[in-house]
């Protein structure tokens, strides 16, 4: 907390006798006022899984930065956060990290190379908020937007040097939706040649086909639609180097946008 204090605070730095600098630096004609912007990523979470959140930033500034702060609030009570992790940008690791869970969201603060200046002008993904979905969410999304949490507040701003940019954010969002693994068409957890038999048996006159419960999972190909193409894909995969879309190896959303739902999935 000292050194969060002491690195984004202004009343920190008028203690320490950097106004004179603040100011002339403003005042300067040699430098211009850079612009930031800082964009939240929009993602699905399956319920009852952990999550990422991707967070970039835009900078045109002509000085490098040299770390920053966020602060941000979600609804508590659709998913949790736990924790950020920052994105080494040009092999450079953050030498001080600060993350932090309040009741109406969390708060992060980074400094590159202890202070070094690292971000030139450009776009880069500065890391992944993490967090966990409840199984049963009271509401399905939540949007992630600027807000003032901490004590002292913490503020959401780019360092450049001694002084600071307060950036544009853009909200992002986290939607939560049933988790599935594609393929596994009979819901035991395991995708094998049972699933294809399952599938089958929906186009088979002479077979009463089992009650299929998720119909993402049995999407196989992903083209929004269940038919006997995905008997196909199921079967190429099992057996002739084929591919099925994600989430495949473990449970996960159903990222594409289509009219198929998942009721429920059980062995996720």
């Amino acid at each position: 907390m000292f050194l969060r204090r002491s690195f984004w605070s202004p009343t920190r730095r008028i203690a320490l006798g950097l106004a004179p600098l603040f100011v002339l630096a403003l005042s300067s004609s040699a430098w211009s006022q850079p612009t930031a912007t800082i964009e939240y990523g929009e993602v699905l979470a399956g319920a009852g899984y952990s999550f990422e959140v991707p967070i970039v930033l835009t900078f045109d500034g002509s000085d490098a930065s040299s770390g920053f702060s966020l602060s941000a609030c979600i609804d508590p009570t659709v998913v949790t956060p736990t924790g950020f992790t920052p994105t080494n940008i040009g092999g450079h690791t953050p030498g001080f990290l600060s993350f932090d869970t309040f009741p109406e969201g969390w708060t992060c603060g980074v400094l590159w190379d202890l202070g070094h200046p690292v971000i030139g002008a450009g776009t880069y993904e500065l890391g992944q908020l993490l967090g966990d979905a409840p199984t049963i969410p009271t509401m399905p999304s939540t949007a992630i937007e600027l807000c003032l949490l901490g004590n002292p507040p913490v503020e959401s701003v780019v360092a450049i040097g001694t002084m600071f940019i307060t950036p544009t954010i853009v909200p992002g969002s986290i939607t939560v939706v049933p988790a599935l693994r594609r393929g596994d068409t009979n819901d035991d957890g395991v995708l094998n040649i049972a699933d294809a038999i399952t599938l089958w048996a929906m186009f088979s006159p002479t077979t009463t086909a089992p009650p299929i419960t998720c119909d993402d999972a049995a999407d196989a190909n992903d083209d929004g639609q269940i038919d006997v193409a995905d008997v196909v894909t199921i079967l190429a995969y099992l057996f002739q180097d084929g591919s099925i879309p994600a989430p495949l190896e473990g449970c996960g959303p159903d990222e594409t946008p289509d009219a198929l739902d998942c009721a429920a999935a059980g062995a996720c």
